[in-house]
């Protein structure tokens, strides 16, 4: 990844909190390990857009960033955060299973984990819970991400790396952290 990418994904994941849409969920899809072959970035996508259409429909908007990986092992595997209002967590992770499928992977253990950034989904409406920061654990979440910035994180045909509209680059234009 490029600096400009890296500082890209840090500062739409800033403004995400700044509009009240922080990033609580850090799921990482196995596309290999799913059985999937070919287009990851276009089951990537897929995902996205399946995940915004049933927010959408409750309402709600979907506000990420994701990084696609390629390790010796582990195969094309892609890092989302993600920002998923907290009354709706639980029903979100029911529907990945058949987000996965019509993804055309296959829902097996190790394929898919999903979890909040944080003590829990609430954790970064909060800023701190039982004395952690929010702020602390995005960090944390977003070094592991971004790794690939300090070492090299595999070949891969298509983006490496983006972010939703709504935090993207032209979103943040006028805003003090472009």
């Amino acid at each position: 990844m490029t600096r400009k990418q890296v500082h890209n994904l840090l500062a739409a994941a800033e403004y995400a909190r700044t509009i009240g849409r922080p990033l609580n969920r850090f799921t990482t899809i196995h596309w290999q390990a799913g059985g999937l072959v070919g287009d990851y970035q276009g089951a990537t996508l897929r995902f996205l857009k399946l995940a915004r259409d049933w927010l959408r429909l409750r309402g709600e908007s979907l506000t990420y960033i994701w990084v696609r990986e390629s390790g010796e092992g582990i195969g094309e595997h892609v890092h989302i955060l993600m920002h998923v209002p907290p009354h709706l967590a639980r029903q979100f992770s029911n529907r990945q299973r058949g987000w996965l499928q019509a993804c055309d992977a296959t829902f097996r253990k190790g394929v898919i984990s999903s979890r909040p950034v944080g003590r829990n989904y609430r954790h970064a409406l909060k800023g701190v819970q039982y004395g952690e920061r929010y702020r602390d654990h995005l960090a944390n979440v977003l070094a592991y991400v971004l790794k690939g910035e300090r070492e090299f994180a595999g070949e891969l045909s298509g983006k490496r790396c983006s972010t939703s509209q709504n935090i993207g680059r032209k979103a943040r234009r006028g805003w003090p952290n472009p």
